[in-house]
Parts: C-alpha cells; structure tokens; sequence
C-alpha cells in the first residue's frame, strides 16, 4: 500500500520476516542505539555488527583473531582453524566474530575448491521437503550448520560420524568486530 500511495510509514516490528518483507529500508536498533540501516538484502548479507548478524536469520559464527589483512580478505585465526573472510565494520585487527550464514556453506564435493574447507564429522541431517538442513561438527567440537534449497539440495551418501568436507568463499564470510554481549 505505500508503494502504491508514494508515502513513506515508519513500521515497527521485532519480526524480521515481517520487516524484510515490508520494507525497503530497515533501521535495527539495540538498546536505543542504530546499529545499521539498509536494504533488507544489504543488512542481511552485510551486516555491520554481530547484533545484526544474529538477529537477521540463523548464522555460523565463531570468536577469532585477525592476524592479517590482504587486500580481498582478511585472515583469521578461530578454533577451527585459520579461515578467510571479508571484514566489515572495522573488523581490521585483533579480536573479531567470523560469520558465514548456512545458505552459503557447501558440503561433499561441493566444498572442493572454496576458499576455506573443512573436514568434519557428519551428525545428520533434516529434511524439510523444499530445504535440506546439514549438520556437521569440526575436530573441536565447534557445530556447523548447511543450509540447501531445492536443486541445491544434495545427497551425500554419508553416515553419522563419516567425514564430510565443508567449505565456502572468502566473499561469503563476515568479519565483524568483536561484541562484548
């Protein structure tokens, strides 16, 4: 209706489903302050702080440190390992979250060739008819959770406990500076 009208509404949810769908801008707020405002594809796939990371849609994130920046990424340290990502909000040094969401990791032969790869153990998987949920857990007990659609969906042959290779691009994981919450 306020498209249709040409009128701007100010619209306020806690339901993120519902402000991706309604908006075309959206402000997220925490504790009185602005923590971004964007598109709802720009604070979802871009989010400038962890709060916003979590808050918008499920998210694989681990505390890690940077200990390089190049120029198309920066290199982390996590428990997992060393992993590349793109830093944002000023992640450039020291204490950081590494983020990927589920959507973007690959699992089997999937993973061969992404930027960081992982082999972990195979705990199962959900099926939901349209999506395919895999869950995984790497050498140090950290769980990592593969979301598929569709097409996208694929059979691994694996059984529980089987090692299985999970990876993703350097593009597709955020490195937001660290929050103290």
């Amino acid at each position: 209706m306020h498209r249709r009208l040409g009128l701007t509404f100010v619209y306020v949810t806690h339901d993120q489903e519902q402000a991706m769908t309604l908006a075309t801008r959206i402000m997220v707020m925490n504790q009185g302050m602005v923590e971004q405002v964007g598109s709802p594809e720009e604070v979802y796939l871009n989010p400038a702080t962890v709060f916003v990371a979590k808050f918008f849609g499920e998210i694989n994130m681990l505390p890690g440190e940077v200990k390089s920046i190049k120029q198309e990424y920066a290199l982390v340290a996590t428990s997992i390992g060393l992993l590349k990502g793109s830093p944002r909000g000023g992640a450039s040094r020291g204490k950081v979250a590494y983020a990927v969401r589920p959507e973007r990791l690959r699992i089997g032969l999937e993973a061969k060739g992404m930027d960081n790869q992982l082999k972990c153990s195979y705990l199962g998987e959900l099926y939901r008819g349209s999506e395919v949920e895999y869950y995984t857990r790497c050498e140090d007990g950290t769980e990592l959770k593969v979301l598929k659609t569709g097409k996208e969906a694929v059979k691994l042959n694996a059984k529980v406990g089987d090692q299985v290779l999970v990876g993703w691009r350097s593009s597709d994981a955020i490195v937001l500076p660290e929050e103290n919450a």
